[in-house]
């Protein structure tokens, strides 16, 4: 069972404890418990907690089925280790959303001086920016121009994926992706992923 109440020392199921769930290492799903003071939020914290617990378990199963094989990415000048990772998802288009892929770019900078390991993934309408089509002059505001950043970024070890999937359905093809980016796949894609992670979407 995934969700009880926590019994307090007399045996007595106490309502008002609720399990909380998180993905531990090894990629399991393990159970903590979290005092909730407030009774009248019991209901709608039982249905948040259930649709937690299935987005999860499905994390986890998904990961779990991908990991048999798979060794640490590497980008030509560095490789993924078991260390801090984040990844920075921009889904975004940079030309309809430039403010939100512009900060995840600056993000995933701010994350390298932090120490962390970096990759991002580029999906849905965010392959439009590893591109040699992508206007190299584009920029936000006052901030370096969007392709200027990337080879700043991957000069400084990031990692950057390209969708296949979303690449074949905007008509992108591989060889219209930018030197210092590459189209990625399920292996490489995965082993830059462990249970401390930490994602971003823009």
């Amino acid at each position: 069972m995934l969700w009880e109440p926590l019994h307090d020392k007399q045996g007595s199921a106490d309502p008002t404890r609720l399990a909380l769930i998180r993905i531990g290492e090894e990629n399991q799903v393990s159970v903590n418990y979290e005092l909730i003071e407030n009774k009248t939020m019991h209901q709608n914290q039982r249905m948040s907690l259930g649709k937690a617990i299935l987005v999860a378990g499905i994390i986890s199963t998904f990961l779990c089925g991908c990991g048999d094989g798979v060794s640490p990415i590497t980008t030509g000048s560095a490789s993924i280790s078991d260390g801090k990772r984040v990844v920075v998802s921009i889904t975004s288009d940079p030309k309809q959303d430039p403010q939100a892929v512009n900060m995840g770019l600056t993000l995933a900078g701010f994350c390298v001086e932090q120490g962390y390991e970096v990759a991002i993934f580029f999906n849905v309408k965010g392959v439009n920016l590893p591109t040699r089509d992508f206007d190299p002059d584009f920029q936000y505001g006052e901030h370096d121009p969007m392709a200027e950043q990337l080879k700043t970024l991957h000069g400084k070890g990031v990692a950057l994926h390209v969708c296949p999937v979303c690449m074949k359905d905007l008509n992108i093809p591989s060889e219209g992706i930018i030197d210092e980016a590459f189209v990625t796949d399920k292996p490489k894609l995965f082993a830059a992923l462990g249970s401390d992670t930490m994602v971003f979407s823009y």
